[in-house]
Protein backbone atom coordinates (compact mmCIF):
# COMPACT_ATOMS: atom_id res chain seq x y z
CA UNK A 1 0.00 0.00 0.00
CA UNK A 2 1.48 3.62 -1.11
CA UNK A 3 1.92 5.97 1.91
CA UNK A 4 -0.72 9.17 1.19
CA UNK A 5 1.37 12.66 0.44
CA UNK A 6 -0.23 14.69 3.43
CA UNK A 7 2.60 17.41 3.19
CA UNK A 8 1.10 19.08 -0.19
CA UNK A 9 3.32 21.41 -2.70
CA UNK A 10 6.16 22.70 -0.61
CA UNK A 11 8.66 24.74 -1.95
CA UNK A 12 11.71 23.03 -3.48
CA UNK A 13 14.96 23.72 -1.07
CA UNK A 14 17.84 25.16 -1.81
CA UNK A 15 20.85 22.45 -2.68
CA UNK A 16 22.94 24.48 -0.33
CA UNK A 17 21.43 26.43 2.64
CA UNK A 18 24.76 27.71 4.90
CA UNK A 19 23.08 28.41 8.04
CA UNK A 20 23.82 31.75 10.52
CA UNK A 21 25.37 28.59 13.01
CA UNK A 22 27.26 27.06 10.69
CA UNK A 23 29.25 30.48 9.68
CA UNK A 24 30.19 31.36 13.66
CA UNK A 25 31.11 27.66 13.86
CA UNK A 26 33.44 27.82 10.98
CA UNK A 27 35.03 30.99 12.22
CA UNK A 28 35.57 29.60 15.09
CA UNK A 29 37.01 26.83 13.98
CA UNK A 30 39.54 29.15 11.82
CA UNK A 31 40.55 31.32 14.73
CA UNK A 32 41.98 27.94 16.36
CA UNK A 33 43.39 26.86 13.78
CA UNK A 34 45.54 30.14 12.60
CA UNK A 35 46.69 30.52 16.46
CA UNK A 36 47.51 27.27 16.81
CA UNK A 37 45.19 26.88 19.53
CA UNK A 38 46.92 29.50 21.53
CA UNK A 39 43.25 30.97 21.78
CA UNK A 40 40.15 28.59 20.49
CA UNK A 41 36.89 29.99 19.01
CA UNK A 42 33.82 28.23 21.04
CA UNK A 43 30.35 28.68 20.59
CA UNK A 44 27.48 28.94 23.52
CA UNK A 45 24.05 28.09 22.42
CA UNK A 46 21.26 29.47 24.26
CA UNK A 47 17.27 29.22 23.04
CA UNK A 48 15.68 32.39 23.97
CA UNK A 49 12.04 30.93 22.66
CA UNK A 50 10.61 28.08 20.25
CA UNK A 51 10.92 30.84 17.64
CA UNK A 52 14.30 32.44 18.72
CA UNK A 53 17.99 30.47 18.57
CA UNK A 54 20.91 32.45 20.26
CA UNK A 55 24.39 31.63 19.56
CA UNK A 56 27.39 33.53 21.21
CA UNK A 57 30.90 33.05 19.80
CA UNK A 58 33.59 33.41 22.59
CA UNK A 59 37.66 33.54 22.32
CA UNK A 60 39.01 30.88 24.75
CA UNK A 61 42.91 30.69 26.30
CA UNK A 62 43.72 27.59 27.19
CA UNK A 63 46.55 28.72 29.17
CA UNK A 64 44.63 30.96 31.53
CA UNK A 65 42.10 28.65 32.46
CA UNK A 66 39.77 28.62 29.91
CA UNK A 67 39.37 32.60 30.13
CA UNK A 68 36.94 33.69 27.57
CA UNK A 69 35.83 36.79 25.99
CA UNK A 70 32.95 37.54 24.26
CA UNK A 71 33.06 38.48 20.06
CA UNK A 72 29.67 38.36 19.03
CA UNK A 73 26.23 36.98 19.32
CA UNK A 74 23.90 35.97 16.89
CA UNK A 75 19.84 35.52 17.21
CA UNK A 76 17.47 34.09 14.25
CA UNK A 77 14.27 31.65 13.79
CA UNK A 78 15.16 28.72 13.39
CA UNK A 79 12.18 28.54 10.35
CA UNK A 80 12.98 31.69 8.89
CA UNK A 81 16.24 32.18 9.66
CA UNK A 82 16.88 35.26 8.27
CA UNK A 83 16.60 38.40 8.94
CA UNK A 84 18.96 37.66 11.66
CA UNK A 85 20.41 40.13 14.58
CA UNK A 86 24.71 40.02 14.84
CA UNK A 87 25.34 42.11 18.29
CA UNK A 88 29.14 42.98 17.72
CA UNK A 89 30.20 42.86 21.24
CA UNK A 90 33.83 44.40 20.52
CA UNK A 91 31.86 47.60 19.09
CA UNK A 92 28.56 47.35 20.99
CA UNK A 93 27.02 47.04 17.74
CA UNK A 94 23.97 45.48 16.34
CA UNK A 95 23.17 44.92 12.51
CA UNK A 96 20.36 43.36 10.85
CA UNK A 97 21.08 41.51 8.40
CA UNK A 98 19.19 39.94 5.38
CA UNK A 99 20.97 37.17 4.24
CA UNK A 100 24.26 35.35 4.22
CA UNK A 101 26.45 37.46 2.65
CA UNK A 102 25.06 40.54 4.34
CA UNK A 103 26.19 38.35 7.71
CA UNK A 104 29.59 37.64 6.86
CA UNK A 105 29.81 41.23 5.97
CA UNK A 106 28.66 42.63 9.40
CA UNK A 107 31.11 40.13 10.70
CA UNK A 108 33.99 42.03 12.00
CA UNK A 109 35.66 41.91 15.37
CA UNK A 110 37.15 44.92 16.12
CA UNK A 111 40.50 44.24 18.50
CA UNK A 112 43.09 46.76 20.22
CA UNK A 113 46.57 46.68 17.82
CA UNK A 114 48.20 44.36 20.16
CA UNK A 115 45.30 42.34 21.46
CA UNK A 116 46.04 39.18 19.30
CA UNK A 117 49.93 39.80 19.81
CA UNK A 118 51.85 36.53 20.38
CA UNK A 119 55.68 35.71 21.09
CA UNK A 120 57.80 39.18 21.43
Amino acid sequence: MATEDLWGDLPKAADSVNMPKSILEEQAALLSEKTNRILEGYIDAEHDSPDSALFSLYIVVPRLGDYKCGVTRLQYNPIHIYPAKLFDITESKVFEVNDEKELKSAFNPHFPDDFLRFGT
